[in-house]
């Protein structure tokens, strides 16, 4: 198994970290 430069962990974690700040703006912004 050869080792990844990034592992695909990662990637989701950020992809979970972009979303979840991108949906705690529109949060933001309904509740105005």
């Amino acid at each position: 198994m050869p080792r990844e430069p990034f592992p695909a962990y990662l990637l989701r974690k950020q992809l979970i970290i972009k979303l979840s700040l991108c949906s705690n703006r529109n949060v933001r912004n309904q509740s105005r």
